[in-house]
Parts: C-alpha cells; sequence; structure tokens
C-alpha cells in the first residue's frame, strides 16, 4: 500500500468490487460452478482488497496514544446498540 498509497488502494480495490456483480449476472450456466462461483470469487478478492486499506486508512495519522480510538472507530457496529 506504500508504493500506491491508502486511497488509490481503496479505489482499486472498490473498483474490483463493483465488478463483482457484472460478473455474477453475466456468468453462463445454471450450475454453481459457473453461475455463482465467479462473481463470489471477485467479491471475496474486492473484500479482501479493501479491509486492510480501510483499517490502514482508520489508524493513519493518529498517534501511538491515540490508535486503539482510531481502530475502535473502524470496528465500532453502526447499529447504534453500543453502549453509551
Amino acid at each position: 500500500m506504500t508504493r500506491l498509497g491508502t486511497r488509490w488502494a481503496l479505489v482499486a480495490a472498490s473498483l474490483v468490487g463493483a465488478a463483482a456483480p457484472a460478473v455474477r449476472g453475466g456468468a453462463p450456466g445454471d450450475g454453481c460452478a459457473t453461475g455463482a462461483l465467479p462473481g463470489m470469487l471477485v467479491t471475496s478478492l474486492g473484500c479482501g482488497l479493501r479491509l486492510p486499506a480501510l483499517a490502514v486508512a482508520a489508524v493513519t495519522g493518529t498517534t501511538g496514544e491515540d490508535a486503539g480510538i482510531g481502530s475502535a472507530v473502524f470496528t465500532r457496529p453502526s447499529s447504534g446498540s453500543a453502549a453509551r
């Protein structure tokens, strides 16, 4: 990620993830291996590329004392069920 930077890694991963519905919808055949598997693999690749870049973006620029807070903001559930 240091070669491209976090922003470009996120853009590239998002483009791979955005291609997944096209792969899922355009795959010929009704079988699992030819119909669903290619789209699932592209989705997994996009998520696998995106999540580490998001984690780096969450803690980049934080000091050693605030790194835990940056990590908590990244992993906080968005359902609103967290204790206040």
